[in-house]
């Protein structure tokens, strides 16, 4: 079991236009698109994050959270690409995983604390070593991957937000500070520390930076790995 400390990186990351009117503000429900099933940590993140809009008041409009699961994220950007110009909100997920360790089919699961916590606090998981540079204060007793002899690199999830190709630059400014509002309010910081999550927020050309960084750490880490990469 790995309990992975997440660094969050939670905004809007689009390609917006460079010249668009101003004054966007939504005037419907919106959509958050979710890749992972219900119960997955993406799933869990994204519902959290719709219930502190709604508590602190930082929408005008509903929110709704919609699972499209399957094909590793496939269908969510499928159906995010059809919605071209559109402002539906994705959040790039393991229920299924889950299931399968509980029903006895699957002995390993590489996941987040997060995701399984209940599970380890009933005993009906156990934790094994943690990906991350320390021990998570929740769970003490458990090494890190290093402590317990393995020279596996770390890898920071990265749990994010973001639109459809061609979404006006009006409406990706709101969102972005539709969000970054949201990271500094006290129910989103007790949220970070009661989950053992690292704060992580960016936006904009900071955030594409970071997305080609992880990306290309991946890249290299398979391609130590003999992995194949097709794209």
């Amino acid at each position: 079991m790995r309990l992975l400390v997440n660094l969050l990186l939670l905004a809007a990351a689009v390609a917006a236009s460079p010249a668009a009117a101003q004054g966007f503000k939504p005037s419907r429900p919106v959509e958050f698109i979710v890749h992972g099933g219900p119960g997955s940590g993406v799933d869990v993140t994204a519902r959290f994050v719709n219930g502190v809009l709604e508590k602190e008041k930082l929408l005008p409009v509903r929110a709704l959270v919609v699972n499209k699961p399957g094909g590793g994220g496939a269908v969510a950007a499928a159906f995010l690409a059809e919605k071209k110009g559109d402002v539906h909100i994705p959040f790039p997920g393991g229920g299924e995983r889950v299931a399968a360790v509980l029903g006895g089919h699957a002995n390993i699961y590489f996941t987040d604390a997060q995701e399984v916590r209940e599970y380890l606090r009933n005993g009906s998981m156990r934790p094994i070593a943690q990906m991350g540079d320390r021990r998570m204060p929740e769970h003490p007793g458990v090494p890190t991957v290093q402590e317990a002899g393995y020279g596996i690199p770390i890898v920071r999830s990265m749990r994010g937000v973001v639109a459809p190709p061609g979404i006006p630059g009006d409406a990706a400014e709101y969102w972005e500070n539709v969000f970054e509002r949201m990271v500094k309010t006290e129910t989103w910081r007790k949220y970070l520390a009661d989950n053992q999550v690292e704060d992580g927020f960016q936006k904009g050309a900071d955030l594409a930076r970071s997305a080609q960084e992880f990306i290309a750490q991946r890249r290299e880490i398979f391609r130590e790995a003999g992995i194949p990469m097709y794209r």
